[in-house]
């Protein structure tokens, strides 16, 4: 339960964030009026960069509700897990422990990624807060979430280092 209400407050925290950064990016527009109003003249392009900008949005929203989704459904399923493990585990002990072990794993590896990227964001907001720069807010958060980006091989990499256990488990067992 505490992890199913720990998922909805990191979701709620970073929607709370884009909308902030959503406000920033609005009131840096104005600033950008005389290039605004040389688009005006060609209202092809004014036209085709609001539909892309629609289209945009909507492909946006339509992700944010197929995660908040995956989300709600992963939460579901994870009541459910344990007992499915247990029932497996009779079976199938050492692979349960090799998933386990690496669930432990990648689950300590995304704290540290989190904790150092907000280092990280509030270092940068500071700095840029400190230059002026406008939009701090959205640079910050960008730098953030792209702190994840580097470790997403390294993810899809511990399905190799997950098989690579079990088959040394197996091999010390047989």
């Amino acid at each position: 339960m505490t992890t199913t209400l720990s998922v909805y407050a990191m979701i709620g925290a970073l929607v709370a964030s884009l909308l902030v950064s959503a406000v920033q990016l609005t009131r840096l527009l104005p600033q950008f009026a005389p290039q605004i109003a040389e688009l005006r003249a060609d209202l092809r392009v004014l036209f085709d960069t609001a539909f892309n900008l629609l289209g945009s949005a909507m492909n946006v929203g339509s992700g944010l509700v197929f995660v908040l989704q995956l989300v709600m459904l992963m939460s579901i399923d994870a009541a459910y897990f344990p007992t499915i493990l247990a029932a497996v585990k009779q079976k199938w002990a050492l692979a349960v422990e090799a998933l386990g072990n690496s669930a432990k794993l990648n689950r300590s590896f995304m704290i540290m990624t989190a904790i150092f990227g907000t280092i990280v964001a509030t270092l940068n907001l500071a700095r840029l807060l400190i230059l002026g720069v406008p939009g701090a807010g959205l640079w910050a958060l960008l730098s953030f979430v792209c702190g994840f980006i580097a470790f997403i091989g390294d993810i899809s990499e511990s399905k190799a280092m997950l098989a690579t256990q079990c088959a040394k488990a197996r091999q010390g067992h047989n």
